[in-house]
């Protein structure tokens, strides 16, 4: 099933004003609902039911309720894809999170985010045809030139980590994040994304009683120590962005 396509507030608003116009005689107990809400209008065409939807020479009730019900799809989406980036801003529990949206895991969490992030792109420009099939590529980005320069720091701390995986215990979400730091390690250099999982790894592996135990000069507490300067440093290039 492909997704809607955007509706405009400019165009919302017009549904909304030809619905108010259709029914400005409407004399029944319902009316109150004819606001610029476009759940009250919704609901209101609801509460009249179907025999009470009506249509003009420019669109019917059922074409413009669709718009508002579309608009409110795509509204709902943005909502959804803030909230689950201001998860990892402000160090929140994924699995916690992720159980109000029925998912389970830290990592499914993680690609539902993701998923919306791909989502919410704007299409292609339709002007790229086959024949000339995307725009002219730009050359690396600050971030891909500071990953490239510190690819021996950042594969040093991500071998450690998994290397010392047996000290995490069988916390699931520890486990989650390193199962893709392994996966990654044949990285070279690491993407932006991969850099991101490290950081959840490492903050994980941080908050675990059983490592914090362990005495400063342990080779994963180095790793661990070593993670907050590279991770502020990656924060601080210009015109970074949430890694897709």
């Amino acid at each position: 099933m492909r997704k809607p396509p955007r509706v405009s507030p400019a165009a919302k608003d017009a549904a909304l004003a030809r619905i108010h116009r259709r029914h400005a005689r409407d004399d029944n107990s319902y009316t109150y609902l004819l606001s610029e809400d476009p759940r009250e209008v919704l609901a209101y065409l609801r509460k009249r039911g179907p025999q009470g939807l009506v249509g003009d020479a420019e669109s019917h009730d059922v074409e413009d309720a669709l718009d508002l019900r579309v608009w409110l799809w795509w509204e709902g989406e943005d909502n959804e894809l803030w909230l689950l980036d201001a998860v990892d801003t402000l160090g929140l529990n994924r699995r916690r999170v992720g159980a109000h949206l029925g998912v389970g895991t830290s990592t499914g969490l993680v690609d539902r985010r993701e998923y919306k992030r791909k989502l919410l792109q704007p299409d292609p420009d339709p002007a790229y045809s086959e024949a000339n099939p995307a725009p002219p590529t730009a050359g690396p980005t600050p971030q891909q030139r500071w990953l490239a320069a510190h690819d021996q720091a950042i594969h040093a701390i991500a071998t450690t980590l998994v290397e010392h995986w047996h000290l995490a215990g069988d916390d699931p979400d520890v486990d989650e994040s390193l199962v893709e730091v392994r996966r990654d390690l044949g990285l070279h250099p690491y993407t932006p994304g991969a850099f991101t999982v490290i950081g959840w790894a490492v903050d994980e592996l941080a908050a675990l009683p059983t490592i914090g135990a362990l005495p400063t000069t342990h080779p994963l507490r180095q790793a661990l120590a070593a993670w907050p300067p590279l991770a502020s440093a990656y924060a601080a290039l210009p015109g970074r962005k949430t890694p897709a």
